[in-house]
């Protein structure tokens, strides 16, 4: 019973408004409103919006993300970390670009030429 139709057959059965072959007819339902449940979760709060569990109000969240450096001193001694490690790259990439050559082993700068 599968019949291929060509665009112009298919144009034809819906212009005279004929049965599409393989197409499954589907009847109009309405559904009663009362058979629908009630939401059970509540919504989520926004991160703005302050809280009260128990009676204690939890802060939010009033830097927007950002993490403040000054209370937080494992983090900002990663953060000096970081800052340190980055400045030891650029002196390595200036070195680099000085084309001086370094002692593999303590990773200085060889500044003593050989003539050898």
């Amino acid at each position: 019973m599968s019949e291929e139709l060509s665009y112009d057959d298919l144009v034809e059965h819906i212009v005279l408004n004929k049965p599409i072959p393989n197409v499954v007819q589907v009847p109009d339902t309405v559904l009663d409103s009362k058979l629908g449940s009630q939401p059970r979760l509540t919504q989520r709060i926004k991160p703005w919006e302050q809280v009260e569990v128990a009676g204690e109000e939890t802060p939010t969240n009033d830097n927007f993300g950002l993490v403040n450096l000054s209370t937080n001193s494992d983090l900002s001694k990663d953060m000096d970390n970081l800052s340190k490690l980055y400045a030891l790259e650029a002196d390595y990439i200036a070195t680099l670009q000085k084309k001086e050559p370094i002692d593999n082993e303590t990773g200085d700068v060889n500044n003593d030429q050989d003539a050898s």
